[in-house]
């Protein structure tokens, strides 16, 4: 009885810079990685159903063949990505700071006057309003801003059931004494604070957490 031998198959091809399996659109990589993490022939089948036995066993046999070449290949590989990854990363922090410097700016630009007005025509006496520090939870914390509204940076807390000094305005010329306050873009009112009448910090809170008593005894 004479048998018919088949001529040895090719199971892989290159094409575009890269090894795929003969036929197909799934590279050769994807299976030597899976070879490579300890997975037998029988259980990288499931993984692609679109190759048979034969030929995950017919990718194996060609690493295994060529090795040294391969290793190096997918070390070539491994480092393209890795440094197509680090521009990408690179690309997205320089975005996230470009992003974060024009709406500081564009911020600075709308309420630069209205701070610069506040930093002069404001003071702490004997006769500013206080208030005490109001919210659900006694302990809680009442965020302390920057500036007047939300859009400005936390600089500190105060916790609920705690007493704060209001900053008096001194551009009202009147004989009362008038908290300084600010509206942001939503409307809501904010009021500059401080915990101590001879501390240089001062910060804003927003009026719904703050119960006001004017003038202070």
């Amino acid at each position: 009885m004479t048998l018919a031998i088949t001529p040895s198959k090719q199971y892989i091809e290159q094409r575009n810079g890269g090894y795929w399996i003969q036929g197909t659109r799934i590279s050769f990589d994807s299976v030597v990685y899976s070879f490579l993490n300890g997975e037998a022939p029988e259980s990288i089948v499931p993984n692609f159903p679109l190759l048979s036995l034969e030929q995950v066993y017919g990718a194996i046999a060609f690493y295994l063949a060529n090795r040294e070449i391969v290793d190096a290949y997918l070390e070539e590989g491994e480092a393209n990505c890795s440094k197509s990854e680090k521009r990408r990363i690179m690309t997205k922090i320089r975005l996230k700071i470009c992003v974060f410097v024009f709406v500081e700016i564009a911020t600075l630009t709308i309420f630069a006057p209205q701070l610069t007005k506040n930093a002069i025509a404001q003071s702490i006496t004997d006769k500013s309003c206080v208030a005490d520090i109001v919210g659900e939870d006694i302990g809680s914390q009442v965020n302390i801003r920057s500036g007047a509204g939300s859009i400005f940076s936390v600089v500190g807390t105060v916790s609920v059931g705690n007493l704060v000094i209001v900053a008096n305005d001194d551009q009202n010329k009147s004989a009362v004494v008038s908290p300084l306050s600010r509206k942001d873009s939503e409307g809501n009112v904010w009021y500059l604070t401080t915990r101590l009448r001879a501390s240089e910090y001062k910060g804003w809170i927003k009026a719904d957490f703050l119960k006001l008593r004017c003038p202070n005894p």
